[in-house]
């Protein structure tokens, strides 16, 4: 789904009820825009926190020396770390020098490990920006589709909720409830969120 597809599904949709919504060209009135794209970034975040929709797997090598890894801005949480004999490596968010030790978006690791090491990390939806040309409507939105009623189930309860009048705060508690079902039946089905997304890898080789 791209951006501009979902802000047409938003204006034909849960917003259509709305001034902000543009039936004629099925998007949102231009200085509507930035608000409704806040809250889209802000439900992906939600939503790529609770299901980890985009994982990284990146080889490292350590030589025994201790290494530091360090993660980009999009970096959520370590999902695992294995060995190369295929076993899984305790870590923790707490101060150690025994096991790695998660900082920040550093992965510390202790001094005296060595070989091989498969790092798997949960990451969020990169962040769409206000199109400034008719090229920016095209941004990809990498969502499920069974999930896709959530994401506009949550911006249209954010927008409701903001504009604090009995009706409209009653849709945002309607929108929510059903973000929260759409949410909870995902998470049921059992399915692999990762399945069907490209798995990134990366090989690093580790240093002081």
């Amino acid at each position: 789904m791209t951006l501009e597809e979902l802000f047409s599904k938003l204006s034909y949709g849960e917003l259509s009820n709305l001034d902000m919504a543009v039936d004629e060209s099925g998007t949102v009135r231009a200085e509507k825009q930035p608000r409704v794209l806040h809250f889209v970034n802000d439900a992906l975040l939600k939503i790529y926190s609770k299901f980890p929709l985009l994982q990284v797997q990146t080889e490292i090598s350590l030589t025994g020396s201790g290494y530091t890894h360090t993660e980009d801005e999009t970096f959520l949480e370590v999902l695992s770390i294995i060995n190369g004999w295929g076993e899984s490596i305790p870590f923790t968010h707490s101060d150690t020098k025994l096991i790695p030790r998660i900082t920040g978006k550093q992965i510390i690791f202790p001094e005296k490990m060595k070989g091989d090491v498969q790092l798997t990390t949960q990451h969020r939806h990169p962040t769409l920006t206000m199109p400034v040309n008719t090229e920016d409507w095209d941004q990809t939105i990498h969502l499920e589709e069974s999930l896709h009623e959530a994401l506009t189930a949550y911006v249209a309860s954010k927008i409701y909720g903001g504009m604090l009048t009995p009706d409209s705060m009653q849709a945002s508690s309607l929108y929510w409830n059903r973000y929260m079902a759409v949410m909870a039946e995902f998470e049921a089905s059992g399915k692999n969120p990762s399945d069907g997304m490209p798995l990134q890898k990366f090989e690093q080789r580790g240093w002081i």
